[in-house]
This record gives structure tokens, sequence and C-alpha cells, in this order.
């Protein structure tokens, strides 16, 4: 502590001190459960970019394709092992907000070290049986304004871009998926030049 005197203050600020960058109104809102309705229905609205017909369509490619589609061979070599796991929870970062289930990564960092073991044991069951828990899906929204300057400035639901906190356990998984399985995985090439990345980010903003 007396060597990380700044990093531990710095943390202490951001977590029990109370922030003095307040958002006073929103779309002309002020109370406090209206603001609320209005940030859910607009990223329900952000949060599901197909419709119907959308849908439909993408269920018709899948059945098209589904009869010629030939996978991976299976291979236990492709399961996951403790150092893997035990890797992954060890190299996340500290300082980021607990899920739904109040966990976060220094959770299963200060835990009992049988903790990668039994993980690694669902981890792999998930992948043998083909089946995620429900409760991997689930996160919630914090809705962060796009500028610092938000004292006294009337704010639009634009002004704002939702970042979603999900559970810990299921990044864990997902950081595991993506050291194993990165070569099954591709990107669209305008996502790998910075021209192609910068419309992507424009477009995010945008959307939000």
């Amino acid at each position: 502590m007396a060597k990380q005197s700044t990093a531990f203050w710095k943390c202490w600020r951001v977590k029990f001190e109370p922030s003095k960058k307040t958002v006073g109104q929103v779309n002309g809102l002020t109370n406090g459960k209206e603001i609320v309705e209005l940030f859910k229905e607009y990223f329900i609205g952000a949060c599901s970019p197909l419709t119907s017909t959308g849908n439909a369509s993408l269920e018709d490619c899948y059945n098209r394709k589904r009869p010629t589609y030939c996978c991976t061979p299976w291979s236990d070599d492709m399961l996951f092992d403790v150092e893997l796991v035990d890797s992954v929870i060890r190299s996340s970062s500290h300082g980021k907000a607990a899920g739904l289930d109040n966990l976060n990564v220094e959770h299963l960092q200060y835990s009992h070290p049988t903790l990668p073991l039994l993980l690694m044991k669902l981890f792999n069951l998930m992948l043998r049986l083909g089946c995620v828990p429900n409760v991997f899906g689930l996160s919630y929204t914090i809705a962060l304004p796009k500028t610092s300057n938000t004292a006294n400035k009337p704010l639009s639901i634009n002004d704002f871009c939702g970042i979603s906190i999900s559970p810990v356990v299921s990044k864990i998984f997902e950081k595991c998926i993506l050291n194993r399985f990165a070569v099954f995985f591709k990107s669209h090439d305008s996502l790998v030049s910075k021209k192609g990345w910068d419309a992507l980010m424009q477009f995010t903003q945008l959307k939000l």
C-alpha cells in the first residue's frame, strides 16, 4: 500500500466516493424512474437489430446449408485443461464491475486453488453437451455519457452509449473458447483495416 498509494486512493475514490459528474435530465425528463424506463426501451431497440423477417431469412439460410454441412472432427485435444483456465483467471484485469451474481474476477483469483479444476470440468461438460447455462446470457446495461462534460448541459438519449456487464464466469469461458478455437473464427476483411474499424465505430455510435 505504501508503494502504490496513488493507485490505492484512485481505486478508493472510484468505488466509495460519490461522483461529481451527475446527469440531471435526459430528453427533458428529471424523474429517475422515467429516465430508467426511457433507457430500457432505448436499449431494447438498440440491441435488437433483427426483425421477424430477418430471423426467418436466417433460419431459411441455415436450413438450406445444414444438410451439406461438414464439421471439424471432434478431438479430446480440444478440451480445456486446468492450466488454461487458471492462466485466464490470473491474467484477467482487476477492478471490473460485478455481474448480476455480485461476483467479479477478484473472487475467482483469491478463491480456493481447486476452482480452476472445477471450472475446467464445467466448461468441458458444456463443450461435450453443446449447452450453455441460461445465466451466462444475463447481463445488465450501464448508460455512459459519450462526453465527460455533462454538467449543466441538456442531454438526449443519443448522448449515451450502453455497456453490458456479463457474469465473470461466462467471461472466463469466452476467453478459454477464444484461446482454444481462435483458428475457427473469422472476421470480415473490412474489420481488419483501420478504415473499416473506424466505420464500425461510427456506426456503433449512431446506433447507440
